[in-house]
């Protein structure tokens, strides 16, 4: 059975769910077949939560009772084994996971016994799978100039606060 539910914040007509036999499942609305459009097996226990991120639509966040919180890639090709690009152990099942809104690749998991762990992946680790569909300098060239120099400005605040964030590790 489902235990589990997230609507895709970015793409209004798909699903993902986690279910008791350890499978995740990304259904799209618009077909009422029946069938989800994607399955994904590599959890071993019941998934107890399913999460997409709010900005990269092909990457989804999953929790189980067998104690790993996996990030999946949609855009994996078929002929791959499986859509799985990070798995992260935990001590006790997985009953909660989230993706940060500020930290694109910041992903949060909680286990039952309270244990709330980060993993931030560097965007050089995911630069292969998830396009990108502008360089910063050819988005830059769209934008006035004053909104170039608030985005220079912020992707400087960005990396300040990264390198603090890196250096209290």
């Amino acid at each position: 059975s489902i235990g589990s539910i997230s609507w895709h914040p970015l793409v209004e007509y798909w699903i993902a769910t986690g279910s008791d036999d350890g499978c995740v499942k990304v259904w799209d609305i618009r077909y009422n077949g029946g069938e989800a459009v994607r399955t994904l097996q590599q959890h071993n226990n019941v998934v107890n939560c399913v999460q997409w991120s709010g900005s990269h639509c092909e990457l989804l966040l999953s929790g189980s009772d067998d104690r790993t919180m996996k990030l999946w890639n949609l855009r994996a090709p078929a002929c791959s084994p499986h859509h799985l690009v990070y798995s992260h152990l935990y001590a006790h099942p997985v009953i909660g996971c989230g993706v940060s809104p500020q930290r694109p690749m910041q992903f949060f998991g909680l286990s039952s016994a309270g244990e709330l762990q980060s993993v931030e992946l560097q965007e050089s680790f995911v630069a292969d799978f998830v396009p990108h569909r502008f360089t910063e300098k050819s988005f830059e060239k769209r934008l006035p100039a004053a909104a170039a120099d608030a985005a220079d400005a912020n992707h400087a605040m960005y990396d300040d606060e990264r390198m603090d964030f890196e250096a209290s590790r």
